[in-house]
């Protein structure tokens, strides 16, 4: 609970199943949840709603996940971002991180691990870098 309400998340991936499955378990914890398939939409809803997380794919038609990011940021800068690849992209990644990204997560990512680090962007106030197997580091 943020303040007496829900902590608002919005998923960014092109591939719906994984969106819906994480929303459903977004859901069940409680959490206020909306899923886009890319960049424009994604801009289009941060520009309606603040969300305290966005959980953004790497790799997205038209815009990639790193242009999305910077461009939501200028529109709502306190938003927390944690990026999402399937694929080898630690140049894109590293960017991201770079510019304020909270973390990045290699897909096919463990579900209760995804949870604890997304409750943790939520209500924690520094970062976590978490790449490939390795633990998650913060600073």
């Amino acid at each position: 609970m943020m303040g007496g309400r829900m902590a608002k998340i919005l998923i960014v991936d092109d591939e719906p199943d994984l969106g819906e499955i994480l929303k459903d378990t977004l859901e069940i914890k409680g959490y206020e949840v909306d899923v886009v398939l890319d960049g424009y939409q994604a801009m289009a809803q941060i520009k309606k709603t603040h969300y305290d997380l966005t959980l953004m794919d790497v790799r997205l038609p038209g815009l990639n996940g790193v242009e999305t990011f910077l461009r939501i940021k200028e529109i709502d800068p306190l938003v927390k971002v944690i990026m999402m690849t399937g694929f080898a992209m630690e140049d894109l990644i590293e960017e991201a991180l770079k510019q304020g990204a909270y973390a990045c997560l290699n897909k096919p990512f463990d579900l209760g691990k995804t949870i604890k680090l997304i409750e943790k962007a939520i209500y924690e106030n520094h970062k976590v870098i978490l790449i490939g197997n390795y633990s998650a580091t913060t600073y």
